[in-house]
């Protein structure tokens, strides 16, 4: 039991560690890419794309651990 918490606890302190930069380095992609003019639009459609992926990611981890287990 201790070591699921210990290897969750790693998991989570990467997918933050990887989120942080990921999410600094698409946005200066995304700024670098796009007009001065776009720059709103470019980093709106980014940010509803995040939200939708933080909403569906988790409903698919549930699905693809409850069937393919």
């Amino acid at each position: 039991m201790k070591s699921n918490v210990s290897f969750f606890v790693i998991g989570v302190i990467c997918n933050a560690f990887g989120q942080s930069v990921l999410n600094v380095v698409m946005t200066s992609v995304i700024v670098g890419e796009s007009s001065q003019h776009e720059h709103g639009e470019s980093l709106g459609v980014l940010s509803s794309v995040s939200s939708a992926a933080t909403i569906l990611a988790p409903l698919l981890a549930g699905w693809l651990f409850q069937y393919h287990q």
